[in-house]
């Protein structure tokens, strides 16, 4: 059985976040940052600048006019969906790889981290409700400990998780994770953000996104509802399939009923396909 640290070990040759990535996190975790503060550290980084204008610019951004200035663009971006953004950008090329031990053929999970990320950037327009903005990019990464625990360990250990998972379909998957190998991927992917210096509710979201009894953090919520909604459209089933808890206080606390949610499911399928567009 492969340990812990060569886990981690294996996770550290990931290429880390760049450095202006990590200063918008903690700005966008940070309720008092300005949006001129905000603009300022992304001018600093000439290759982000000209990403944000263009993206600023483009059909997914619903803008009416051309947007010129960085602050302008942060103004009708958000800085927390530019965040997300750059983090989707550095991430994008090593989650659209094959990992078979999870059953993800060609780009799945990619597929199913931004189908995530679209559902939490839906919620607070879908709902009323106030959503932090590092909801999206904790929703982005919640799984990338599947990445790094399907590129280290071999197939056949997957398999005995997903084997134990089959044949009983009584505990959630991440349960099972941690009774065989030792570790979940929920626990793998917080430490790996935690590495990158992200913001302490983005790590602890990703850590506990499976764990309906934790304490209530609006977060946390989100990654849980937006995990399974991406599910429940369709985007990164894999061999895990619905062996999870479903959360259904989780999604009332949302305001949603079984019809509402039903239409919300519609809603996003609709969008993601909008936006995995607009990555190529």
């Amino acid at each position: 059985m492969i340990t812990l640290e060569r886990i981690m070990e294996y996770a550290s040759t990931l290429a880390p976040l760049p450095q202006t990535a990590c200063r918008l996190a903690a700005m966008v975790a940070d309720d008092r940052s300005t949006i001129d503060q905000i603009a300022e550290v992304i001018e600093f980084d000439q290759v982000l600048t000209v990403e944000v204008l263009r993206f600023a610019n483009s059909v997914a951004s619903a803008s009416q006019r051309k947007i010129d200035t960085v602050r302008t663009a942060v103004i009708r971006m958000g800085a927390a969906r530019i965040l997300e953004r750059l983090i989707a950008g550095h991430v994008q090329q090593t989650m659209r790889q094959p990992i078979v031990g999870y059953g993800f053929q060609g780009d799945e999970l990619w597929r199913h981290s931004v189908a995530a990320a679209v559902v939490a950037e839906s919620l607070g327009s879908y709902t009323g409700t106030q959503i932090a903005g590092i909801s999206f990019t904790a929703s982005l990464l919640h799984d990338i400990g599947k990445l790094v625990i399907g590129r280290c360990i071999g197939d056949e250990e997957l398999r005995s998780v997903l084997a134990a998972v089959n044949s009983e379909r009584k505990e959630a998957f991440e349960t099972v994770e941690k009774q065989l190998l030792g570790y979940s991927h929920a626990q793998i992917g917080a430490q790996i953000c935690a590495t990158w210096n992200l913001p302490e509710r983005i790590v602890i979201a990703i850590r506990n996104h499976h764990l309906v009894d934790e304490a209530d953090d609006p977060v946390t919520d989100c990654v849980r509802l937006s995990n399974l909604t991406a599910k429940l459209i369709g985007e990164g089933i894999g061999h895990e399939g619905m062996a999870l808890v479903i959360d259904t206080t989780c999604a009332r606390r949302f305001g949603f009923s079984k019809e509402s949610f039903e239409a919300f499911c519609a809603n996003a399928s609709y969008r993601f396909n909008e936006v995995i567009a607009t990555y190529r």
